[in-house]
Formats: structure tokens, C-alpha cells, sequence
């Protein structure tokens, strides 16, 4: 999987667990380069899935949030 849309759909706390296990899962097995979650309703928990996309960083060549209203981004760096 080298690239990733996952734009336009509803997040809350749920969602951003559900995606920051299959980050877990997917970083042995992803050459993950483009991943798109641009006008997400709800909210991103960028904080929790800051830690898995970092694992990514080889890989990964572009990161849109673009048009999130809501995005929590706690304590998180990348």
C-alpha cells in the first residue's frame, strides 16, 4: 500500500484508535507515501496516531490535513 485516501469521513476518538492500530499493524508490511485525511469531520486525535505514522517517516512523503476543522493535536511531534 503506497498510497492511502481515507478524506471525507467522520472521525471521533473511536475512529483515531481503530486507525492508530492498523498503523501498528500495517508499518512492517506498508510503503505507505501518501496518506490523505483532508475535510474529516468529527475529530482526529492526531496525538494518538502521531506515534505510529513516525514509524512511517521512511516511507512517507506527503500528510494532508488540510481543511480539518477539528484535529487534536496534544502533545504530539512528529
Amino acid at each position: 500500500l503506497e498510497e492511502l485516501d481515507l478524506s471525507d469521513n467522520s472521525w471521533n476518538e473511536d475512529v483515531s484508535a481503530a486507525f492508530e492500530r492498523w498503523l501498528e499493524h500495517a508499518r512492517e508490511h506498508s510503503r505507505l507515501a501518501v496518506l490523505r485525511l483532508a475535510h474529516c469531520g468529527g475529530k482526529i486525535n492526531f496525538a494518538r496516531i502521531a506515534k505510529p505514522l513516525r514509524h512511517l517517516a521512511a516511507t512517507l512523503t506527503s500528510l494532508d490535513l488540510s481543511a480539518n476543522v477539528a484535529v487534536d493535536f496534544g502533545a504530539a511531534q512528529l
